[in-house]
């Protein structure tokens, strides 16, 4: 029963209370797709992993103003 809890809770969830776990540079599934910044975050309600990609221009400053923090 408590695993039914959780989901509906993920569920109903909207994950504004999220700690960044980690960032990274990325490529799509094609190896040759514009690098992206995926950044991993988790949600302190419900605990489900919460995942942002950044492109372009948004990318750029979001490495430069996170240089080494918390970067894999």
């Amino acid at each position: 029963m408590g695993k039914i809890k959780k989901i509906f809770r993920q569920i109903s969830c909207n994950h504004f209370d999220a700690d960044l776990i980690r960032w990274h540079w990325t490529h799509g599934p094609m190896g040759n797709d514009p690098a992206s910044v995926e950044a991993e975050y988790r949600c302190n309600d419900c605990e489900k992993m919460v995942y942002m990609h950044l492109y372009g221009k948004e990318a750029c400053e979001w490495a430069k103003a996170m240089r080494d923090y918390k970067k894999v």
